[in-house]
């Protein structure tokens, strides 16, 4: 009931954080109760945050914190090497490489190949 109040069975309207959220325009999308596996990648994504945050000083105020978590963007995004991507990319090579279609424009299916294993029982 922290983050919504969405699941009260129609008691009660906005909480302070959706009533907060919605003045500053910004939707609020909740994962699904009980199905922790839909917030894997944000769950990593906050603990190496948090890890390289807690390496940091101390911010005493919010600029100091906004600085702090920009160069964290920086830092994950354009200069920190992902193990999970090819030849161990940063997220900005790996994004900037792949072809972007404009608006309106049609992929080319064959831009995209799925490859599939298939084992003996068809599966």
């Amino acid at each position: 009931m922290v983050f919504t109040t969405r699941l009260a069975g129609g008691k009660g309207g906005r909480n302070a954080l959706e009533h907060e959220l919605h003045q500053r325009g910004v939707i609020q999308i909740n994962s699904t109760p009980n199905h922790p596996t839909t917030c894997g990648k944000i769950e990593r994504f906050h603990q190496t945050l948090k890890r390289w945050l807690s390496r940091q000083p101390h911010a005493h105020t919010m600029t100091e914190l906004q600085t702090q978590l920009d160069a964290f963007v920086d830092e994950y995004n354009h200069r920190r090497p992902h193990c999970s991507l090819p030849h161990k990319a940063t997220p900005a090579t790996a994004y900037t490489a792949r072809p972007k279609l404009a608006p309106g424009e049609r992929t080319d299916s064959h831009q995209r190949v799925r490859t599939d294993r298939v084992d003996t029982y068809g599966t």
